[in-house]
């Protein structure tokens, strides 16, 4: 240790160092001494690097991150359904993200709670679902789930419409009248599949081509002067070929699908048979 003595008029100083500069201890004649000790330097930290190269030899530990619930489903995990409806309904939240409503709906679907949700509700409450569905409705991806939402709106608040403000009505006359126009586009559709249906099945048909050919045997009930048949007790000849009509018993056959036919003579009047196949032969001809 080096000794520093320091004389004054007053006071006796007495400084102690140590070799390292760590310590320091001073003495006065009034009898106080005072230690200070220097404090020790922080160990340098690496900071983490934003360009840090990985190694083949490296092994990366993934981080479990906590999946945090959004507060809709934490309302749905809690039961609050109608809470959760109000929330993803918001215009805040609806208009970025409809598919959030509309799941939010599909879920209380399922779980039978969309009466619980949507009843007794006031004006300012009721405005907002009807307002996102009449906007909404026609979107295809989201139809199906929505019409049942309107069914459900109509079961709580058709009875007592005329009890309710002209803003709720105004909403309900729109989604009637996008309704109607849906209900004429669909029979549009209808007819116009019926039609492409008629015409594509026209198509395929061939002129003087029979669609199938099967070997049938029976006894013979009746015939007409059309030459159309009908047949008891009938049998398949193949039925392995077609197994649906192995559970056939009684046949009528039109006439105009029948070019040749075997029957006894002493059964049945054959000059019926010989003169209506006569007739279609000749119209054939023509």
């Amino acid at each position: 240790l080096k000794r520093f003595c320091i004389i004054s008029m007053h006071y006796l100083f007495i400084s102690v160092f140590q070799s390292d500069d760590r310590y320091l201890v001073v003495g006065m004649n009034s009898g106080l001494v005072s230690f200070k000790e220097r404090k020790a330097k922080a160990k340098a930290v690496s900071k983490k690097s934003r360009n840090l190269e990985i190694r083949k030899f490296d092994v990366i530990v993934p981080r479990d991150e906590r999946q945090w619930l959004t507060k809709y489903d934490f309302m749905l995990k809690t039961f609050e359904h109608r809470a959760a409806l109000d929330y993803v309904i918001k215009p805040s939240q609806s208009n970025k993200r409809p598919e959030v409503a509309v799941s939010v709906f599909l879920e209380l679907i399922r779980r039978g709670a969309l009466i619980k949700a949507l009843i007794k509700r006031p004006e300012v409450e009721l405005i907002p679902i009807l307002k996102f569905i009449n906007k909404f409705l026609n979107n295809v991806r989201f139809k199906d789930i929505l019409l049942t939402v309107v069914e459900k709106l109509l079961d709580i608040y058709g009875p007592s419409m005329s009890e309710l403000s002209e803003n709720v009505r105004h909403e309900f006359k729109k989604m009637k009248h996008f309704m109607n126009a849906e209900a004429q586009q669909l029979k549009k559709i209808a007819c116009a599949t019926g039609t492409l249906n008629v015409i594509l099945a026209l198509a395929r048909e061939k002129p003087g081509e029979s669609k199938m050919e099967i070997d049938i045997t029976g006894n013979l009930h009746s015939v007409d002067q059309y030459l159309n048949l009908r047949l008891n007790d009938v049998s398949i000849s193949d039925p392995e070929k077609y197994p649906h009509l192995v559970s056939v018993k009684n046949c009528f056959i039109r006439g105009s699908v029948v070019r040749y036919v075997h029957l006894p003579a002493d059964e049945v009047d054959t000059q019926l048979l010989q003169d209506a196949t006569r007739k279609e032969h000749m119209l054939s001809r023509k």
